[in-house]
């Protein structure tokens, strides 16, 4: 990791109440503690002014931070330089930011439901709303079958993607599952007349079986791949 040369860097501790920028946060001053002998790092107390960590309390060694910062321009003699938006893409944008930051604070408000693209009924959006109460997310969902556990899996990890708590999502399979999964989409394939073959060759077996499942980088990917007989 590398900072700004050390002539941008700060020639003065922060102050209480002071907004700085460490380790890529912005972070609020509460305590600044200067050093019992000279030319040793003051210790400074902050905490996290950033919506996905708001209220993190940490405590640095000033002088020893590589990017450290001082945030004092506002950058108001920027403002309307560009003149204004129109009202209602003004509007739109608004929405945007107070949609995205509020639900990344807020647990009782869900994004993931709305993006679903299915029908879901109320019990299964109650397993999304224990897991973003918990500190770290570590819920086994056991309901009955066909009441849909893996659309409360899926909310619950599209939830986290979407709040930046989780970068990638996986999911693993039996070789049992796997092939329960080949006969449904064989029995779908039938009834809407595509066809293909049935059972799968062994070599195509062992061909779906070696692929990578479950890994995506942005959302959930599908349960089950089929493959064509060669």
């Amino acid at each position: 990791m590398t900072g700004p040369p050390a002539s941008q860097l700060p020639d003065r501790p922060p102050r209480l109440g002071e907004l700085v920028q460490v380790r890529s946060r912005r972070w609020l001053v509460e305590e600044v503690v200067e050093p019992e002998l000279p030319g040793q790092s003051p210790l400074v107390r902050l905490a996290c002014a950033d919506d996905d960590n708001q209220g993190q309390t940490v405590g640095v060694f000033w002088d020893y931070e590589l990017d450290r910062r001082i945030l004092e321009e506002e950058g108001w003699q920027d403002l309307a330089t560009k003149g204004f938006d129109p009202p209602r893409q003004f509007a739109a944008f608004l929405h945007t930011l107070r949609w995205n930051c509020v639900t990344a604070t807020d647990p009782n408000l869900f994004q993931a439901p709305f993006r679903a693209g299915i029908k879901l009924d109320a019990y299964q959006m109650e397993p999304l709303r224990k897991a973003l109460r918990l500190p770290r997310v570590n819920l086994f969902i056991a309901d009955d079958t066909g009441l849909g556990k893996t659309i409360e899996a899926g909310l619950i990890a599209r939830e986290l993607l979407l709040r930046k708590k989780a970068k990638t999502s996986k999911r693993n399979f039996s070789a049992e599952r796997r092939i329960a999964g080949f006969r449904s989409v064989r029995s779908r394939r039938h009834r809407s007349g595509a066809g293909g073959s049935w059972p799968p060759s062994p070599a195509s077996k062992r061909r779906s079986m070696s692929r990578p499942v479950g890994l995506a980088k942005g959302g959930l990917v599908g349960a089950f791949r089929a493959t064509k007989r060669e």
